[in-house]
């Protein structure tokens, strides 16, 4: 999946979302970052969203500097989680360039999503050298 820069979307598209949905900021955070991206979607209902939680902010501050992290709520960003077609929660993309580089639905293992982070930052090194 690559990703346009998400403020084209048609003004028919925007209609369907809510009136708060922010999903153009997020898009925008995704878009324009130089490093790699994980993204959480999550909602305020979901109790393995929450189990998962705790094991997303040991990755946020293990890879500060290395890692941007982004939560997003489905409710109240409807527009990027259908754009994303996340049909269950938790779901986690790992985005690097624009383009979605892993994907992750229901919880997993720290190891999991480790692995796959240190995968994608290694092949960045190597192309670096």
């Amino acid at each position: 999946l690559l990703l346009p820069c998400f403020t084209q979307i048609s003004a028919e598209e925007k209609k369907g979302a809510a009136f708060s949905d922010s999903s153009d900021i997020f898009a925008k955070k995704i878009v324009d970052s130089k490093l790699l991206v994980l993204v959480d979607f999550w909602a305020e209902w979901c109790r393995p969203c929450y189990i998962l939680n705790p094991t997303i902010k040991e990755i946020k501050k293990e890879y500060k500097g290395k890692l941007n992290v982004i939560k997003i709520n489905i409710d109240k960003n409807r527009q990027i989680a259908q754009y994303f077609r996340v049909v269950s929660i938790p779901s986690i993309f790992l985005i690097k360039d624009k383009s979605v580089v892993k994907n992750f639905m229901g919880v997993r293992p720290k190891e999991v999503y480790i692995t796959a982070i240190n995968e994608i930052l290694n092949s960045e090194k190597k192309k670096d050298e």
